[in-house]
């Protein structure tokens, strides 16, 4: 069956929301985007809703109770029937929530459940922040590679599959594009974009084959390779503190980072799994919404958000890291599903985060080899166009 391609109305454009890229945010860049996914417990009957919160209370009365709480001082809220729920802001700034079906827990263990869940995405954070030169990965970043380094387990993990979608993606997926990240960042400090000879430059750190993994280990020549595993992180965190709850008892539930979300075992009251895709022109509506009785797992990148401003124009945070400039405008959003369990987070994260750079038609090609579901939303003349494979079709609610 070929794939679906759908040309829909143009919407009003959005004005930017720039982001400074200091030391207090910059981590919200490293870890992708901001979420343009919403969780919801049923259909939403008007996709013109005021805002994304205003979306999940029209589709559900307590969809919208939790709040993230930056100081995290509240405790998991009861729900009702078992299930709890708790959200936080992390990660300098990115919303985290996680519900969990508890019906044989009390409720300090439950407290203690989802303390521990916590205590996951800060462990991946430790691990995988390429801004932190304490982090693992900032360590590594900081080392001599020409010699066999140790890794640990998580860090191992995320390289291997990051050299499997780098294979897969024909390099469109790279976690070497530290060097650029940096130049670039730097040229939103000084307000002058970097020359093509500077990014000749960079590019030569750039580069995966440069990256030698065996075992755990990983090794390199080439002197000014640095990574940064922003592309997969957080789907790798999602995965990361699913298993953990899994582990403590939690018989259902659905974890939440930004754009990357996790759902497992049944729904409350036998309802099935629905999540919003928020429209990329429009903050306040969702485009559509995708929904399975299976537990789906699905993650976003999206080009809208977090732009880099330079003299006046915008440029999109995410590289190609063949050219070593920001990805082309007209791919808004991606959006990567699973509803097989065949998948992993970290895997939709990293292909997402590679569609962006490949474009519409080479998406639906890898979408096709790692085994997974994908929408892209991409703007010709105006209007927004909708590509995606056979398999999100069937997932998607028709308005």
């Amino acid at each position: 069956m070929p794939a679906r391609t759908t040309p829909t109305p143009s919407l009003k454009a959005r004005s930017w929301f720039p982001l400074a890229l200091s030391a207090a945010v910059v981590l919200v860049v490293a870890f992708s985007t901001f979420s343009i996914l919403q969780w919801t417990d049923k259909p939403t009957a008007n996709k013109a809703v005021s805002t994304a919160e205003q979306a999940e209370k029209a589709a559900s009365p307590k969809a919208h109770e939790t709040k993230p709480d930056p100081e995290r001082a509240t405790l998991p809220r009861d729900l009702g029937q078992a299930w709890w729920e708790q959200s936080r802001l992390i990660y300098h700034g990115i919303p985290a929530r996680i519900k969990l079906h508890l019906p044989e827990k009390n409720t300090n263990e439950i407290h203690a459940v989802f303390e521990q869940a916590w205590k996951g995405f800060d462990h991946i954070g430790q691990v995988a922040n390429a801004f932190n030169p304490e982090s693992e990965l900032g360590r590594f970043n900081a080392s001599k590679k020409d010699h066999p380094l140790a890794l640990s387990g998580d860090l191992a993990q995320m390289l291997t599959l990051s050299q499997t979608l780098f294979t897969q993606s024909n390099g469109a997926f790279d976690p070497t594009i530290w060097p650029l990240k940096t130049l670039w960042k730097n040229a939103v400090k000084t307000q002058v974009p970097p020359s093509q000879e500077d990014i000749d430059k960079a590019l030569k750190s750039v580069g995966f084959a440069n990256l030698k993994l065996k075992e755990a280990t990983a090794q390199s020549n080439n002197e000014g390779l640095r990574l940064d595993l922003g592309g997969l992180a957080k789907g790798y965190a999602v995965d990361h503190v699913q298993a953990i709850v899994r582990r403590l008892g939690a018989k259902a539930g659905l974890v939440q980072l930004g754009g990357e979300i996790s759902s497992f075992g049944a729904n409350r009251d036998a309802a099935p799994w629905r999540f919003g895709v928020q429209d990329p022109k429009n903050m306040q509506a969702l485009w559509a919404t995708v929904s399975s009785k299976r537990p789906l797992k699905v993650s976003t990148s999206g080009n809208y958000r977090q732009p880099l401003k330079i003299a006046g124009t915008s440029y999109y945070h995410i590289f190609n890291p063949k050219t070593g400039w920001p990805v082309d405008a007209r791919v808004l959003g991606v959006t990567t599903l699973d509803a097989q369990g065949k998948a992993t987070n970290a895997l939709l994260d990293g292909a997402a985060t590679a569609m962006t750079v490949l474009g519409p038609e080479k998406s639906l090609a890898l979408a096709e080899s790692l085994g997974i579901d994908a929408l892209i939303l991409s703007e010709e003349n105006g209007a927004i166009r909708s590509t995606m494979t056979p398999g999100f079709s069937r997932y998607r609610d028709q308005p």
